[in-house]
């Protein structure tokens, strides 16, 4: 992982975290910005994970 996703990815938790204290609108919207990149973010551990299965499994 490289610094940048990992970053990312102290964000997601972080907001995660939040999201048992803060209910409001402007903590929504800040989540929905997030979810593309999280989506993406997501999608390349599924892979990367994918890969660190196969590689054992061989």
């Amino acid at each position: 992982m490289i610094d940048e996703s990992c970053e990312r990815w102290l964000q997601y938790r972080d907001n995660r975290n939040n999201t048992a204290h803060d209910y409001g609108v402007n903590f929504a919207e800040e989540t929905l910005i997030l979810l593309p990149q999280f989506i993406k973010d997501s999608l390349i551990l599924v892979e990367a994970i994918k890969l660190q299965n196969d590689v054992a499994e061989n």
